[in-house]
């Protein structure tokens, strides 16, 4: 989509509504995530990242849900979807334009 935006109209790339759209977009890549509650131990949560990991990289269970679901997906490990998330908070609040235009969009759907 991007592509055809540069091709068509690339000043629309700067502007805060593309901004917004990128944000609300971006926050499907990370769907999942496991949060643990305050004091565990780094164990268990190394634990449930290792087991969690194996599970979305095993090819029958991508497979499976391909199948069942009719979806594939890409696989972040912890680190990777932090850094992500981090990436998307620091473009939704470059600009407060950008944060207007989602505000209003959350609010009117």
């Amino acid at each position: 989509m991007a592509e055809a935006i540069v091709a068509i109209r690339p000043e629309a790339m700067k502007t805060p509504q593309f901004a917004a759209f990128r944000a609300l977009v971006g926050t499907y890549n990370v769907q999942f995530a496991l949060v643990l509650p305050p004091g565990a131990e780094k164990a268990v949560g190394d634990t449930l990242a290792r087991a969690v990991a194996a599970t979305f990289r095993d090819p029958d269970a991508r497979r499976s849900a391909i199948k069942r679901f009719k979806v594939d997906y890409d696989f972040s490990d912890g680190p990777t979807a932090q850094r992500y998330v981090e990436q998307l908070f620091k473009g939704y609040t470059a600009d407060p334009a950008i944060a207007r235009v989602v505000q209003a969009l959350l609010k009117s759907g």
